[in-house]
């Protein structure tokens, strides 16, 4: 009993262990994660500060000129 449950379980960890990395690849991009937090408090306030670095940006960049 146990000598087959070590068998069934070496079997188990070898053909689990040579799954392709292409098979990998392929599940990561089928199964894409929809974020529950887009529109968040928190994402709202770190796109406000992309907006507002970026006018800060250009309002350093017209000085120069």
């Amino acid at each position: 009993m146990k000598l087959q449950l070590l068998t069934l379980l070496a079997i188990f960890f070898i053909s689990g262990c040579s799954t392709s990395q292409s098979d990998v690849d392929r599940y990561n991009r089928n199964s894409q994660k929809v974020d529950p937090y887009s529109d968040s408090v928190f994402n709202t306030i770190k796109d406000n500060q992309r907006v507002y670095q970026d006018q800060l940006e250009r309002k350093s960049m017209g000085r120069n000129f």
